[in-house]
């Protein structure tokens, strides 16, 4: 969007940005050495005069998932724009979504959104819907039938995640805790475990 520094302001040269992207990859990959971040290129459905939702694509090879970020009711978009994403290869989400500006009203039925990604957006991983502001109804719990949304099987709420539990080597008798850094760019995951400890 054109209110970051960043963001679109009318020059449709993807350089600049695609430049941008790569050295922050490379300084938070490399120099910094960070290996638990996602690195997600959304881009809005549709957007001033952008020729595409692709336009700005940085590279499969600093890239783990590609989204849309659609504020449209009932999510009514051409599904070219879905299709163009998932074209890329990469897991596809919903980056952002929620009615029209001028509907935030918390009258959206967010029933018929998540049917509509069921039907059309069948390769959807994860639709984040953002949060309220003043005057501004856009959060899940803040429209229609959020509680049938929550229960519905596709729907993967945080307690029903797994517990990642392991068996280790823990000579000194502390605590284990262990995190896991997927990476689907690189189709591997970091397993970190603290100092002393080891995977049996």
């Amino acid at each position: 969007g054109d209110w970051f520094w960043w963001g679109w302001h009318g020059d449709d040269d993807p350089q600049p940005f695609i430049d941008l992207w790569r050295d922050m990859f490379d300084y938070f990959t490399y120099t910094k050495q960070l290996d638990n971040l996602l690195w997600v290129y959304a881009a809005n459905w549709d957007y001033g005069a952008i020729p595409s939702v692709d336009h700005f694509y940085p590279g499969d090879d600093v890239v783990d998932v590609t989204g849309l970020d659609i504020y449209q009711n009932g999510l009514d978009i051409p599904l070219s724009n879905y299709q163009t994403m998932v074209a890329l290869g990469k897991p596809f989400a919903i980056t952002e979504f929620g009615p029209t500006h001028e509907n935030m009203d918390g009258s959206h039925d967010y029933m018929t959104y998540v049917n509509k990604i069921l039907n059309s957006f069948a390769q959807t991983t994860y639709a984040l819907a953002w949060h309220d502001w003043p005057d501004h109804k856009v959060a899940w719990v803040s429209n229609q039938n959020y509680q049938a949304v929550m229960n519905t099987p596709c729907i993967l709420t945080r307690d029903e995640l797994p517990d990642l539990v392991l068996e280790t080597e823990n000579p000194a008798g502390q605590e284990a805790s262990a995190s896991v850094f997927p990476n689907p760019a690189a189709g591997s995951a970091v397993l970190k475990l603290p100092e002393g400890m080891e995977v049996k």
